[in-house]
This record gives C-alpha cells, structure tokens and sequence, in this order.
C-alpha cells in the first residue's frame, strides 16, 4: 500500500513561513527593517493591482466565449454580436499582457535600484527582507530574488551543503532613447499593436533638469553636473547611451540601460 504523503508532497504548497529559517546569518536593526518594509509594501500593492487587473480582462474573455458558445446558431445577428464581444475582449487582454509585462518590468527595476544602495551589507537587508516576506500569508517571495540574487543563492547553498553559483545578470536595454524639451527622457521601442503591426512605444526613464537633477519615475533624485541639452534622439547599444548635448558628464555617459 502507498501512503498519501507523496501525493501531498507533490501538491501541497507550504507557504514561504515554513522556510524562514532558511535566511539566518543576516543581522537588522529596526531602520533596516523599516526600510526594508517601505518597498516590500510599494512592491506587493503594486504586484496585486496588475494581476487584479489582469484577472478583470480574463474574465470579460471568458464572459464573451461563454455567450458566443450558448448564442443560437440560427441567430445571425446576436452570434455576430458575440463575435464582436469575443474579439474585443481577447484584443483588450492581448493589449494589457504586453502592458502588464512593462509595469512588472519597472517594479522589477524599482526593486532592484534599491537593493543596489544596500550593497556594502547586502547579506544583512537580504535578512531583513525575506523577514517581511515571510509574514505574508499570500507572498511568494519573489521580492528577494529580485533584490539580492546572488546573495540569496549563497546563503541557500551555503544553508543546504550546496555549490553557490554565479546569477545571471540582466539583458542590456539596446533601441533608442528620446530627450524632450523639458528634459523627460523615454525609451523608445517597437511593439505589437495586436494587430500584427509594429508601432513605437516611449517608456518614461526620467527627468533631467539644467541644474544636475535627475528625478526618476518612482520620485528617486540624483544629482550630477548642471548640463544644457535640446530634444534629440539617441541610440542605446550594449546598455551605453551617449547624447551629443550630455557628452560632457562622465556619469550620465556611462550608465548601463537594463530592463
């Protein structure tokens, strides 16, 4: 006779409580922790809203086929109306995947400009992190590979009697960057429009401002040298962006693109 257990090992999710020990060599104080809580929250809120969203234009697709499915056959008329609904609904989800796709991409992004300004003790906001994830009954605790990959995987191989290996880094952006007038900077890319065309998109980067200040889309400032610029389009490859107008600041010239 087989016992149930091995079905429940296959099926059963444990939720991530279970494994808070599985991060212990960190050490926080109540700042970090503070901290650490602020873009846990503004990270998980976010996350919940696109795929409450996403569910919405599911379910309108799944509404729209289950009309046009118990529509008469012999009703030309309503069944093409169905059609239409049917349609018009795959099309607005088709639309919201792609769009949903960038804002995970930004929150993604968020995260893990923060966790850069965390590097000098990154082994001890990972703790502090994961702490927070763990209290959450419906956190999967994705926030923590996001933040602090490599050191995650360390602490586990380290934890479980594993060989760390190196993460991955991201792709580099390459396409095109625009500069307005009023210094908002946007990337530029093709995408589908859902209708087998390509159309550009323009994804807001940042501002920059004549006086050196840099204000990014999450409210995050920095400062570098006053600098002039004019609208122009530039190119971005290998992560490398470069506009004739900023070309004097080392820093601006230098950064790496990633998505």
């Amino acid at each position: 006779m087989i016992r149930k257990e091995p079905d429940d090992f296959f099926s059963d999710v444990r939720p991530l409580a279970d494994f808070r020990g599985l991060i212990v060599n960190g050490r926080f104080d109540r700042e970090m922790y503070e901290d650490a809580a602020q873009i846990a929250k503004v990270y998980g809120v976010n996350i919940g809203l696109i795929l409450k969203k996403r569910e919405k234009y599911q379910q309108e697709v799944e509404d729209a086929q289950c009309a046009l499915n118990t529509c008469d056959l012999e009703n030309v008329v309503e069944r093409r109306k169905a059609f239409k609904r049917r349609n018009k609904a795959k099309a607005a989800l088709h639309w919201y995947e792609e769009r949903s796709r960038q804002e995970m991409r930004n929150m993604i992004h968020l995260v893990r400009k923060w966790a850069e300004r965390k590097s000098a003790n990154a082994c001890d906001w990972l703790a502090a992190l994961y702490a927070i994830t763990c209290k959450g009954s419906k956190s999967t605790g994705s926030i923590v590979f996001y933040a602090f990959p490599q050191e995650l995987v360390n602490m586990i191989a380290e934890r479980t009697g594993g060989r760390p290996v190196t993460v991955a880094v991201p792709d580099l952006v390459n396409g095109d960057v625009y500069i307005d007038e009023d210094g908002n900077v946007y990337l530029v890319e093709e995408v589908d429009d859902g209708q087998g065309q390509l159309v550009e998109r323009g994804t807001f980067l940042m501002q920059v401002r004549r006086d050196g200040e840099l204000i990014y889309d999450h409210g995050r400032t920095r400062r570098m040298h006053p600098v002039e610029f004019e609208s122009a389009r530039a190119e971005v490859r290998d992560g490398s962006l470069s506009f004739p107008a900023l070309s004097r600041d080392p820093w601006f010239r230098s950064q790496r693109w990633t998505k």
